[in-house]
């Protein structure tokens, strides 16, 4: 059994490498991944689709895959946003979730993997509404941190272990303090890293190399050389 057994997810901008990447261990871990959309429109089969198959099919075709792959709805690429499922993941252009469209929005949890997907007005009126909503620039960190394990010399079977040790223990944190705090998310991960900049700038404190090198490692779970 996957650790998404059960949970129902569609995945904007799947033509880009992030999409591509999340629909494919959205299925290996189990979750049923019913709706993907490139700039050609966006496939839908409530039972799921199969991202195996539909990626054979981009590399050949490229973005108009959606266009070749059969057993699927092919609705308008904006459609995607508003299926009745369980995660919605935004990985193409900035500010696709807006006051306009936002109350349309049926998925319970949003992880984007764009960078700045939602408007800060329709992040709001998202956390008012319930629905929890992980910030970007937490949620699509994980290319930096994969820059980070190459740097401290991390192997590269390390590397997704380590990205969801760190990413999911941030994510938790935020999420479960924003909600205390009564605060949007993101807002309270942006206010939290002023904080520290601020902090770091008064102390004026400096690390040296071999320092920060260890202080990576052992926040990224690597045992010491």
């Amino acid at each position: 059994m996957g650790k998404l057994d059960g949970k129902v997810a569609v995945v904007t901008g799947s033509g880009s490498g992030i999409g591509r990447a999340i629909a494919t261990l959205f299925a290996k871990e189990g979750a049923k991944v019913v709706g993907i959309s490139t700039i050609y429109g966006c496939l839908y089969n409530k039972d799921g689709l199969d991202v195996e198959k539909l990626f054979k099919l981009r590399n050949q075709w490229g973005d108009e895959c959606v266009q070749k792959y059969e057993d699927a709805e092919l609705l308008s690429k904006e459609e995607l946003f508003y299926l009745p499922v369980d995660v919605l993941v935004p990985g193409a252009r900035p500010f696709e979730i807006t006051m306009d469209n936002v109350d349309k929005i049926k998925a319970k949890v949003i992880s984007s993997g764009a960078n700045m997907p939602i408007t800060d007005e329709a992040e709001e009126r998202l956390f008012q509404r319930g629905v929890v909503s992980v910030p970007d620039f937490v949620a699509n960190s994980g290319g930096v941190l994969s820059g980070l394990f190459t740097m401290v010399g991390g192997e590269r079977d390390q590397i997704l272990p380590g990205i969801q040790k760190v990413i999911g223990k941030t994510t938790l944190e935020i999420l479960e303090s924003s909600k205390k705090e009564n605060v949007n998310p993101r807002k309270f991960a942006i206010e939290k890293a002023k904080q520290k900049i601020k902090k770091a700038r008064v102390e004026g404190k400096t690390t040296s190399t071999f320092a920060f090198r260890r202080a990576v490692r052992e926040r990224l779970g690597l045992e010491e050389d």
